[in-house]
């Protein structure tokens, strides 16, 4: 789940703790699993430094490759 820049801690606690709630139930873990999702929880900083770490392994990727839009 994204939310956009700055929005307030207590905001993204609220949205951290029912989504991890809601995920706990196999009911909601079996749609997702059935869609083709893959279901891992983390905390709100795991998830931030993972995006980090994919965003600059994928810029390098692009960058060593010289990918371009066309």
């Amino acid at each position: 789940m994204l939310v956009p820049a700055g929005t307030p801690k207590e905001i993204v606690a609220r949205l951290h703790a029912e989504t991890t709630k809601a995920l706990a139930e196999p009911g909601v873990r079996g749609k997702l699993a059935a869609q083709g999702f893959d279901v891992v929880g983390s905390t709100p900083g795991e998830f931030l430094a993972f995006a980090r770490a994919e965003s600059e392994k994928w810029a390098k990727v692009i960058r060593d490759y010289n990918i371009r839009v066309e």
